[in-house]
This record gives structure tokens, C-alpha cells and sequence, in this order.
């Protein structure tokens, strides 16, 4: 492969080397451990997502994948409110999508990219889990390096990592209610690729969350957290 795939000069992000992917250390999560999801309403809670997209560390040889965080909010985040400099946030935006809360049928191993472990392997969180989209190209050969690499293991089941969306809100604004809900352990995110045939790696551990209500506006999480956002609802 040629480095870097997005083709700019400028790439922050290294070349996924076999001597960084060696250094690389695991974190088990435990089968009935519990998470949060927003996905399309139409999507049941525990589907994985089919080998499309442009996302960070997805899809990776096609396969289907799923992401997951700690809390509703960090989900939010990463997909309602991840456009840092938009102007507000549209009510039909709102239409398509829920939260959901899910359990871990199966342990799974995940390849720790949280900042700790960033900071021991010498990567910026800038140069791999908070890039701009334009380096996805670099961030997915990552995953599939991580995938594809021999950790003298069980392959891996995905990646932690703690979330750019969270990082970005908790600079911005501090301390406060917001500060202690995007708490490090709070903002964890994870990607998990490819469930075992047969396999029933997420379980419902709840009903989904509609964000906009029956009545056309928005659930009380979403308002709470555009109002701590400062994030006008249009």
C-alpha cells in the first residue's frame, strides 16, 4: 500500500507498521457488560451494520460491524451532534434515528487505542482516533491491519478508543454538568466487526429511544444536551 491513502501530504496518521501493531495491548470486555447505541430507527438494536460506509474504523473487508459507547450521550455525539461547527440542530434530523441500549451476549477482546495507551505507543490522539474525515482512508487501514495482524491471540472482536466527539465538547465547555458527564470513562467507544455465525454478540437490554417524539419534538435527552451544548434546535 501506498502511505497515505488519503493522498495528502499533511497525513497526521502513521503508517500501521507490524513493530507499532506488536506494541499494541488488548481490553476484555465481559459478556453482559452494557452499552448504548444510536442507530436508525428502522434497525433493530442488535443488528450489525452491513460492510458499507465511511467511518473511522469501519467497514474493514467488507465485513459488518457495529459501533457502541458507555453512555446515550457519547453515542449522541458521534452521530447526532457530531458536526462541531454546524448551526444548530434540524428537527427532521431527528426523525430517523434512536437511541438503544444493548448487553454483550459473548466476552470480546478489543485492541485499546484509549488515550493511556496512546501515550505509551507515542501516537497523538490527533494522528489516529481524532482525525478529520478526510484521513478515514488511513484511520480504516489501521482496522485493517488490526484485523488482519497476528497477536499471537484470537483475532480481535474491534477497537476502544475514547471518543473524538466528547473530547472536542469537553474542551470547549469545561467543567460543569457536561464535564462530568464526558468523563473519560463516560466517552469510551468501540467498533466491533464481523459477529460469529450463529452468534448473538448484542442483546436488546431495553426499549429504543425515539429522538423525536410522537408529538414533533425532541426527547428530553436531546434537549438537555443541546441546552448544555449550547446547541440550538431549528
Amino acid at each position: 500500500m501506498t502511505w497515505p491513502p488519503c493522498g495528502r501530504n499533511s497525513c497526521p496518521v502513521p503508517e500501521p507498521v507490524a513493530s507499532l501493531l506488536e506494541r499494541t495491548r488488548t481490553a476484555f470486555w465481559e459478556e453482559g457488560g452494557h452499552f448504548h447505541r444510536t442507530l436508525e430507527s428502522n434497525n433493530r438494536a442488535e443488528q450489525f451494520v452491513d460492510g458499507r460506509g465511511d467511518t473511522r474504523f469501519a467497514p474493514v473487508h467488507g465485513a459488518s460491524h457495529v459501533y457502541l459507547g458507555r453512555t446515550a450521550t457519547v453515542t449522541l455525539l458521534e452521530v447526532v451532534f457530531r458536526d462541531t461547527s454546524s448551526a444548530g440542530l434540524y428537527r427532521a434530523a431527528l426523525d430517523r434515528w434512536c437511541t438503544a441500549p444493548v448487553s454483550l451476549g459473548a466476552p470480546m477482546t478489543l485492541v485499546d487505542l484509549r488515550d493511556g495507551e496512546l501515550d505509551r505507543l507515542g501516537i497523538a490522539r490527533d494522528a489516529l482516533v481524532a482525525t478529520g474525515s478526510v484521513h478515514y482512508p488511513c484511520t480504516r487501514a489501521w482496522a485493517t491491519a488490526i484485523h488482519e495482524h497476528d497477536l499471537g491471540e484470537a483475532p480481535p472482536d474491534g477497537i476502544v478508543w475514547h471518543s473524538r466527539q466528547g473530547d472536542l465538547y469537553r474542551r470547549r465547555h469545561g467543567g460543569g454538568v457536561l464535564g462530568d458527564l464526558l468523563t473519560h470513562d463516560n466517552v469510551e467507544v468501540a467498533v466491533l466487526w464481523d459477529p460469529p455465525a450463529g452468534g448473538s454478540v448484542l442483546l436488546p437490554d431495553g426499549e429504543p429511544s425515539a429522538l423525536l417524539e410522537v408529538t414533533g419534538e425532541p426527547s428530553q435527552l436531546v434537549v438537555e444536551l443541546a441546552n448544555l451544548l449550547q446547541y440550538p434546535i431549528l
